[in-house]
């Protein structure tokens, strides 16, 4: 049975509602129900029970009868049953019936098994050259086993016109000292040697690498010049983190980027450019102007937006390191130009923290007035919601409006900080400054700006209703990570409650994941109950009893979990911090001493639970009950918040976060606040109001 468009989304609904819930009787109900569409997953779940042969039965029906994407599967999957030859013969029908790469790579994958050498260097003879990369590793390592010469053509390309990834390193360790040195120059695997010790993040290694090869050209600027855009932001990385020599390895981008405009090599001037200018930047304060000059020829240079934007962030960068009136004029100029909005959230937060710890108000309001239109959603509400805020500690007084216009301007900044696509904390806290009402409040607290590029595909909900319908929640998280930009937010939010039903903490996390997510790239407004998976409660029953030990607030303190560990118990930070609060070591010792434990582990999520509730109402308390100040303290540490709050005497809390130095400790401050109001919403019957009051005071 073929389906409609419309009939296929109305169908997949229907599906979806009837089978969250799924028993032996609703599987059997959903093979009458799905008809020719059922025979993928009623394989899947023969897989699963050890029958190869049922499962080959269900794949050659469906191949025949079910819908392209679900035939496309079943012929897929075919291809990795059975022997090693009757995985070649269907993976070759396979690939005759869907002739692209990823059916390519199935074939050669399965003849790489078979050690059908001959055959794989014949199909992959005209390959581009960004085909994935395991496909080109496994053409190069046939060439190999076949000892075959005179491709060296082919393997530079692969090795410097292409993104170094693991299979270009695997691929090397292996026939660097055959294959490749019969192919390549002992030069050219010098190169080699050069990318793989920047993939490895050896920058210290590979200085040494390019200044022997530097050494070895009579024209090292000509040989710069002369390199892909690959090797080149590999060379400026290396410039810049494996030696201190600034000024010298600017001077060497300097000497290849004349020799690249002579030639008129755009891409290469770029290159070369840009990172002269952050070699310039980073060489001495004197060298800023340096610096700016060389990234403005950057911007001139750049082959794609993405390469303009890089560049310009350096520009405003190094322009806010000289003087504030410089970035101003700066953004003035060139914020009009700017192509990712996104791309300089972080800039604008450091430039915020900047200007309002140095209590530039206005010139803060100027920055806001000259960039909002090319600002990001999330950052305009910051700076909406902090212009508003200073208007109201009549500290900001804007040139020309009269005291009722800046009463006014100040609802309409947190209007335009409430408006969806702004961050959660900002419009949490607009609603407030706002005084709505929580049925207001509720009313547009769950719009989210859509993402009009995504265009959902029926089929692919077809397929994750499927695997609700016959009982595979194991195929959904991983099917939603590779294909999520083409699931409805609908049926991924089924999916995800599908998920949390099954009682398993991976499989509760894996839904958390999906949907905080997709909640921000939706084709569809939210509903109140995909929110909920946004805001699971895992470890509900533990953290309860913490809490209830310690008098910690159930709301904040899954805000604090939640986006310390995001529920995983044996998750660890690069700096030593474990489990789900992420404590150090160092931290849940004194707290157990304290609790008289001698002997704990911090992967046990009571105890981790319980250390970290301990240590939060500890920090609280001894910050006078300042929820706010103790979530600071918690990640950051009492003495930096004591220092903190010595240089901003007197600052409302709210504006106090927005000053911390820390970029790390503003933005938990705003995630862990957010979630708690978003916990108490959904589960805990408490206004916004309230719970903001809580962590922040009164008004």
């Amino acid at each position: 049975m073929r389906f409609t468009h419309g009939f296929m989304v109305l169908f997949t609904f229907t599906v979806l509602i009837s089978f969250v819930c799924c028993s032996p009787s609703k599987i059997d109900s959903a093979e009458s129900e799905f008809g020719n569409n059922a025979y993928y997953f009623m394989a899947l779940n023969s897989i699963n029970q050890g029958n190869e042969t049922l499962a080959v039965k269900y794949l050659k029906q469906g191949e025949r009868n079910s819908t392209p994407l679900l035939a496309r599967r079943c012929k897929e999957m075919l291809s990795t049953i059975g022997t090693v030859s009757e995985r070649i013969n269907a993976a070759t029908d396979y690939y005759q019936d869907y002739p692209d790469e990823k059916s390519l790579l199935r074939l050669v994958q399965e003849l790489t098994t078979g050690e059908e050498y001959s055959k794989i260097i014949s199909l992959t003879e005209k390959l581009s050259s960004d085909v994935p990369a395991e496909l080109k590793y496994l053409r190069f390592k046939a060439l190999a086993k076949k000892n075959r010469v005179g491709y060296a053509g082919e393997i530079e390309d692969w090795f410097f016109h292409t993104t170094f990834t693991s299979f270009h390193k695997k691929f090397f360790e292996e026939y660097s000292k055959n294959f490749l040195a019969e192919n390549l120059s002992p030069e050219t695997i010098t190169q080699v040697e050069f990318r793989l010790a920047v993939y490895n993040y050896n920058y210290t290694q590979a200085f040494g690498i390019i200044s022997k090869l530097l050494s070895f050209q009579n024209n090292p600027a000509e040989w710069l010049a002369n390199q892909t855009s690959f090797m080149l932001s590999d060379i400026g990385k290396t410039f810049v983190y494996g030696n201190a020599n600034f000024t010298d390895n600017a001077r060497i981008c300097d000497a290849g980027a004349a020799a690249a405009e002579n030639h008129g090599l755009s891409q290469a001037l770029f290159y070369l450019r840009f990172y002269a200018g952050r070699l310039y930047d980073k060489s001495s304060a004197a060298n800023a102007e340096i610096a700016m000059e060389r990234f403005h020829k950057a911007m001139e240079a750049a082959p794609e937006p993405t390469n303009y934007d890089n560049a310009l962030w350096y520009y405003f960068s190094t322009a806010l390191k000289i003087s504030t009136e410089r970035v101003l004029q700066e953004l003035n100029r060139f914020a009009p130009t700017i192509w990712d909005a996104w791309y300089y959230s972080d800039f604008f937060d450091t430039l915020s923290q900047r200007l309002l710890s140095s209590g530039e108000w206005q010139a803060f309001f100027s920055v806001y007035q000259t960039a909002e239109s090319y600002m990001d959603s999330e950052t305009r509400s910051k700076y909406a919601y902090i212009c508003g805020r200073l208007i109201e500690q009549n500290v900001l007084h804007p040139h020309g409006f009269s005291k009722t216009e800046t009463q006014n301007l100040a609802l309409k900044l947190f209007s335009t900080a409430y408006e969806p696509g702004g961050l959660l904390y900002y419009r949490i806290m607009a609603s407030e400054r706002l005084n709505l009402q929580e049925e207001q409040f509720k009313k547009h607290i769950y719009d989210v700006l859509l993402e009009e590029s995504k265009v959902p595909d029926p089929e692919m909900d077809l397929l994750m209703a499927g695997y609700i319908a016959f009982n595979l929640p194991e195929e959904i998280y991983p099917e939603w990570q590779e294909n999520n930009s083409s699931i409805s937010l609908k049926t991924t939010a089924t999916a995800a409650e599908f998920l949390t039903q099954q009682n398993t903490l991976g499989f509760s996390v894996q839904a958390l994941r999906m949907m905080s997510n997709s909640i921000y790239h939706a084709d569809s407004q939210p509903e109140e109950w995909m929110y909920r998976m946004v805001f699971l409660r895992i470890f509900a029953y533990e953290i309860s009893l913490a809490c209830g030990e310690f008098g910690l607030s159930e709301p904040l303190f899954f805000g604090l979990v939640r986006s310390e560990s995001f529920f995983d118990p044996v998750v660890s930070s690069s700096k030593g911090a474990i489990g789900l609060t992420q404590l150090m070591p160092s931290t849940a010792g004194d707290v157990a001493r304290k609790l008289k434990l001698s002997d704990y582990d911090l992967e046990d999520s009571t105890t981790n639970l319980r250390i970290g509730a301990f240590y939060l109402e500890e920090q609280i308390r001894l910050f006078d009950g300042s929820v706010i100040e103790g979530l600071f303290s918690y990640n950051a540490g009492r003495k930096r918040v004591l220092n903190w709050k010595d240089v901003s005497t007197g600052m409302p809390k709210d504006l106090f976060l927005e000053v911390l130095p820390f970029a790390e400790t503003r933005e938990y401050g705003r995630k862990v606040s957010s979630a708690a109001t978003m916990y108490g919403i959904l589960y805990y019957g408490k206004s916004p109001s309230v719970t903001i009051q809580e962590i922040f005071g009164s008004k």
